[in-house]
């Protein structure tokens, strides 16, 4: 580590994450930080939960643009046993072959192997609301068997991580929750409004000047794409994603 950053570099690298000013930027100062401590690329995994509807999943990365094709057409995401962790585990882990081997999936190891990502630490936080983010820093150079060096790691990625987690949740995942959002159409949005109001489906038609089954179908609509099963349900999940006030 004597030829690396030293100490105060390493935490003025880690704390600039902190002064991003939007999403690329984010991922510049990250890079940065993720190369001063002898890593080569990252992943950022977010978990964000909307109210009743299933949670969404959004990976940024910065591995290898073939290797995260090969990635997600093969389901990797499934199988790989550093997001089953960081799923369950807040506390960093170091990659090890024994753990791809006991999860069965030694090619995706293998595999990645071939990019580059063969060597690396995950960390996650964990809200209480549920979001959570999982941070990998990976290389092609084994992690020394030194202790002082993996305690070393092991602190660094556990920042880092944190520092990621409250950049993302203000870059990152108000795009993951607005391109989640369901697609209401005009006239949907206006009965959903009606609907908050307190007004039947029979009084919606009579205001938008359109038959009742109209205004039905119209909700029927909304409560499929909110995945909901009554028009209070409807109403109060469109309250949460912010269609109405």
């Amino acid at each position: 580590m004597s030829t690396g950053p030293s100490a105060t570099q390493e935490l003025q690298l880690m704390s600039s994450v902190l002064d991003a000013k939007d999403k690329s930027d984010l991922l510049n100062r990250m890079m940065k930080a993720v190369k001063s401590c002898g890593f080569e690329s990252f992943l950022i995994g977010l978990e964000v939960h909307q109210g009743d509807a299933p949670p969404v999943h959004h990976v940024t990365s910065a591995y290898p643009e073939k290797w995260q094709r090969i990635y997600v057409d093969r389901g990797y995401a499934m199988l790989d046993p550093t997001v089953a962790y960081c799923q369950r585990n807040t506390a960093p882990l170091i990659w090890n072959e024994a753990m791809f081997l006991e999860a069965g999936c030694m090619p995706l190891l293998e595999e990645a192997q071939t990019f580059g990502v063969s060597h690396g630490i995950s960390a996650s936080f964990h809200e209480p609301g549920g979001n959570k983010s999982m941070l990998s820093l990976a290389r092609d150079q084994q992690i020394g068997k030194d202790q002082g060096e993996k305690d070393h790691l092991v602190a660094y990625s556990t920042v880092l991580s944190s520092c990621m987690h409250v950049m993302a949740s203000r870059f990152i995942v108000p795009e993951v929750r607005e391109e989640s959002r369901p697609r209401l159409t005009r006239k949907e949005l206006e009965c959903l409004k009606w609907v908050a109001q307190g007004k039947t489906a029979w009084e919606i038609g009579q205001i938008l000047n359109v038959a009742e089954p109209t205004v039905v179908f119209h909700l029927k609509n909304v409560m499929r794409k909110l995945n909901v099963v009554n028009r209070h349900q409807a109403m109060v999940v469109a309250m949460r994603m912010g269609y109405i006030e």
